[in-house]
């Protein structure tokens, strides 16, 4: 930026002493504006690349939907997975080995079954 000031400047040897002080001061301030910007666009560009890869991973993770099928006694559920029984549908909050919807189970309701339960 300097430079393209002092070019402009000898390109103009009749420029009061006054204006070329202005001109050299509008100069550095216009440097220091341009490097401001510039830091905050690369702060700005950290940050956005961050939020890209959060998005990413979460539309991988809503994608993962660990259905386990009909409920059957004697197997374990992982916490985070989903089965049916009685015609609905339960989320496990919890690793659990019990039925869904007997009391403290770790199962929640996610979708209630039907009156006909189908």
């Amino acid at each position: 930026m300097r430079s393209i000031i002092d070019d402009a400047l000898r390109s103009k040897p009749t420029a009061a002493a006054g204006d070329r002080v202005a001109i050299r001061a509008l100069a550095a301030g216009l440097e220091t504006i341009n490097a401001t910007a510039s830091a905050k666009f690369r702060e700005l560009r950290v940050e956005l690349d961050a939020l890209k890869r959060q998005v990413a991973d979460l539309a991988e993770q809503k994608a993962k939907v660990d259905y386990k099928g009909v409920w059957r006694g004697g197997e374990s559920y992982p916490a985070g997975c989903f089965c049916t029984d009685r015609g609905g549908m339960w989320f496990a909050q919890r690793q659990t080995d019990r039925r869904p919807g007997d009391g403290d189970s770790g199962w929640v309701l996610a979708i209630k079954a039907g009156r006909d339960r189908r």
